[in-house]
């Protein structure tokens, strides 16, 4: 599959996110808008961004991936942090993100 191809395709999508405010990174998964079919799954942060189609051996890295990351019509955007920041950037981990503050977190 080519990059065009595989934009093609998304953009025809579902998108749903899960988003690390706190890590500043994000878990994608893309939908066929019709079916409901699960078709793609992505991840991106400030050192890994990473796509790859389920039903090939296809993927993207880096700014392709990058580049596809938001194609699609967003169905839900969901956050799994409670501490982060409010609003979310891709790649910028909170400054107080320590491991004595995960530890912290972790046992309250």
């Amino acid at each position: 599959m080519t990059f065009e191809q595989a934009k093609e395709l998304l953009s025809v999508c579902q998108r749903d996110e899960l988003r690390d405010h706190a890590f500043g990174d994000r878990e994608v998964s893309w939908y066929e808008k019709d079916t409901g079919r699960y078709v793609v799954e992505g991840y991106f942060s400030g050192t890994s961004q990473h796509i790859e189609f389920t039903d090939s051996f296809t993927s993207f890295e880096g700014s392709e991936a990058n580049a596809l990351g938001l194609i699609g019509t967003a169905r839900s955007v969901e956050r799994n942090d409670e501490t982060g920041p409010a609003e979310f950037k891709q790649g910028v981990v909170m400054s107080r993100l320590t491991r004595e503050f995960v530890r912290q977190e972790l046992e309250d």
